[in-house]
């Protein structure tokens, strides 16, 4: 007996600062999906620079999100690094792919920009994310780093760097 697939109809498409509230709300809940502390949310800033690019997947409403631009950390600001500063989707939609079409777009931009290598930084307990990330061809630098979550009831957040050569991504 074949099972019913129900099929959604997806967007992609170039975030707007109106948007902002949808993808804060989306950045909470997939990330109190993967550790209940830990909060972090989308600052105004990234519609403000014009060097940072957030798409958005949404069907009746935002349901994920990417972020890619110019590095946070400066030891990676060497003109050839570009970043992937976000990827959140909703729980209810992790499973199909949606993460890695948003990542896809992601790179797809720091490619354009001019970059021959992507960062990623993933919380260390982030297992589904590590996951897509090396199924997605990037591997795990020797760099990790440490911050205070000054908006989380969790005190310190430990995240590890991985890394894409774009040279030859398309």
């Amino acid at each position: 007996m074949d099972i019913p697939v129900k099929i959604h109809s997806v967007a992609i498409r170039r975030a707007i600062p109106e948007d902002l509230d949808q993808l804060e709300a989306v950045s909470m809940r997939a990330c109190n999906d993967v550790h209940p502390a830990w909060q972090l949310s989308p600052e105004q800033a990234i519609f403000c620079d014009n060097k940072i690019f957030t798409y958005v997947c949404e069907d009746e409403a935002a349901f994920g999100f990417v972020t890619s631009g110019e590095p946070l950390e400066s030891f990676f600001c060497d003109g050839a690094t570009g970043e992937i500063r976000g990827l959140y989707v909703l729980p209810g939609y992790q499973g199909n792919g949606y993460g890695r079409k948003l990542l896809v777009h992601g790179l797809t931009v720091l490619k354009r920009l001019g970059f021959d290598r992507a960062i990623l930084w993933i919380p260390d307990f982030a297992d589904r994310a590590i996951r897509v990330a090396i199924k997605s061809g990037f591997t795990r630098l020797d760099v990790s780093r440490t911050t205070n979550q000054v908006s989380s009831t969790l005190a310190v957040l430990d995240e590890s760097c991985y890394s894409l050569d774009l040279t030859d991504y398309f």
